[in-house]
């Protein structure tokens, strides 16, 4: 019906998993602070959490583009346009760098 192979298919399922990862531990963040503590009393980093997670949805993302699912250079136009278009909307970000994208 879709057209997708299986392994695209594979590929969509692990960025979508990983993307939702993601957002759970935004959500902690947003709800604990950096640091949270689970039923036990145990202490843990949710920034620590956050970058695990990235880590895996950055590798999901290079899954795809190894196999040709997405276009790297799209992707680089639209980063370099959406980091113009946002700062108007940016009152907090006193440090606008330029990020590292590897």
């Amino acid at each position: 019906m879709n057209k997708l192979t299986e392994a695209e298919t594979e590929r969509l399922v692990i960025m979508a998993e990983e993307c939702a990862e993601v957002i759970q531990v935004i959500g902690k963040i947003l709800r604990h602070g950096w640091l949270g503590t689970d039923y036990k009393g145990i202490c843990y980093d949710n920034r620590v959490k956050l970058e695990y997670e990235i880590s895996h949805q950055i590798h999901a993302y290079d899954l795809m583009v190894e196999n040709g699912d997405l276009n790297t250079n799209n992707i680089q136009e639209e980063f370099d346009r959406k980091k113009q278009s946002i700062k108007p909307y940016l009152r907090h970000q006193t440090k606008l760098k330029e990020p590292s994208r590897s």
